[in-house]
């Protein structure tokens, strides 16, 4: 009798073993089917997927890159980020560290990538000129991403290599788009290793947190020359329309003034990127005084 109770207690544990492995099973075979349904009309959605996964978007090696500066005309009030660009053997702009760069320099990545993926009699592949509703919305600000058209069936697809995003242009709700651009004039408009700025204008450096962060050179009470302008770096949060000032040094009648939010530079930065970010400031605010 013993005998018996204990085979049966054991073909009853097996029996819900068998169960709870069938409904494993069951359950994770069904997760792909979804994710794949919902996703099942994007052409080359595997290569693109593999493109994008090691992409970040960042520009803060650029910025403290030992060959990076900042210098400024006072007299046609814009100030230049002056960064070396590098590029492989096949003419592909080199990323950050392999991986990193802002949308400029990310969509020019991914199109050198797909550009031979897609069939040319069949897709159309452009650079487009945006605004996007959580970081990029305010009116001179822009934000690129690439387009594809289908000819044949008439679709449009987004590939927004700062998001790593990828689908349908129904698919989202977060862009108005702007202008499309030429891919190959577009690329030869951005191989030069200056940028140039307003006055007052921001260039992004990263996301971190939800939080936007942006280095400007700017006046002082509308006044810039060597003796008045500010450096800044300031964190736009998510979806908000002003920035609040992380690390600022600001030049009054020649006089250095420096200003730090304590709790964001170090909720946004690592110590090591604000030691560094302080000594390029200075070196910077130091060349364009004269001082």
């Amino acid at each position: 009798m013993k005998r018996l109770l204990t085979c049966r207690n054991a073909i009853l544990r097996y029996t819900t073993l068998i169960r709870f492995l069938i409904f494993v099973v069951v359950f994770y075979a069904s997760l792909p089917v979804w994710i794949s349904s919902a996703q099942k009309n994007l052409p080359y959605q595997d290569t693109v997927s593999e493109i994008l996964a090691p992409l970040q978007y960042s520009g803060l090696s650029s910025l403290l890159d030992k060959d990076s500066n900042v210098s400024v005309d006072f007299e046609k009030k814009i100030w230049i980020l002056h960064q070396e660009l590098n590029f492989d053997d096949e003419g592909v702009e080199i990323l950050d560290e392999g991986n990193s760069g802002l949308c400029g320099r990310l969509s020019r990545y991914v199109y050198q990538k797909i550009k031979n993926v897609f069939p040319s009699d069949r897709y159309k592949i452009l650079f487009e000129k945006v605004r996007e509703k959580d970081y990029f919305f305010a009116p001179q600000a822009s934000h690129f991403v690439v387009t594809i058209k289908d000819l044949v069936n008439e679709e449009k697809y987004v590939i927004d290599p700062s998001f790593k995003r990828y689908g349908a242009v129904g698919d989202f709700d977060v862009y108005h788009y702007i202008e499309e651009q030429d891919p190959q004039a577009y690329i030869n408009a951005n191989k030069s290793s200056e940028r140039f700025f307003f006055i007052d204008s921001a260039s992004p450096i990263m996301i971190r947190d939800d939080a936007l962060l942006v280095f400007s050179v700017e006046s002082v009470d509308g006044q810039i020359d060597k003796n008045h302008f500010i450096l800044s770096i300031s964190a736009v949060k998510k979806q908000a329309s002003r920035g609040e000032y992380v690390l600022g040094l600001k030049y009054i009648d020649g006089y250095l003034q420096t200003y730090i939010n304590e709790e964001l530079l170090h909720r946004l930065l690592t110590e090591d990127e604000v030691t560094h970010l302080q000594q390029k400031m200075f070196q910077w605010s130091v060349a364009i005084s004269g001082n």
